[in-house]
């Protein structure tokens, strides 16, 4: 018996564009941004994982601003009808520039997870999101008073 031969290989696992636009939908950058760490992380290519987090998390706080600001200008039109599209437009950017290459690669060889955990880290950011949206509003309600 060879040593070690009783190991089994864990086979690396990503997340497909699909999964993390289901994702994205329902969590927003935060969730884009923890998808495409995932996957950097299970390719090795730990540059971009604190790029991939840090953009997610700058973009869930700015996001919510930049709504009020453009709304406030531009009234709901932009809002709910072109928001979206530009939202995932930018998705669709980085996934293009940063995993294609990685997915042609690799995504034959590798497992997939399962689109249904991409939708529940999209509820998991979702409800972070939420969380946070009541705290700031239960703090800028108490100073008012």
């Amino acid at each position: 018996m060879e040593k070690g031969s009783h190991f089994i290989e864990k086979r690396r696992k990503l997340f497909s564009s699909k999964g993390i636009f289901i994702g994205t939908f329902f969590g927003g950058p935060l969730a884009t941004g923890i998808l495409l760490a995932i996957n950097f992380k299970t390719l090795k290519q730990g540059n971009k994982i604190f790029i991939a987090v840090c953009s997610g998390i700058v973009l869930a706080i700015a996001i919510p601003y930049l709504k009020i600001a453009i709304k406030n200008n531009y009234g709901d039109l932009f809002i709910l009808k072109l928001w979206p599209l530009i939202f995932s437009g930018v998705v669709y950017y980085f996934l293009k520039k940063y995993q294609t290459q990685v997915f042609h690669n690799n995504f034959e060889t590798e497992e997939k997870y399962s689109n249904w955990k991409a939708f529940f880290v999209g509820i998991v950011c979702l409800l972070i999101i939420a969380l946070c949206a009541f705290l700031y509003t239960l703090v800028i309600f108490n100073e008012q008073k």
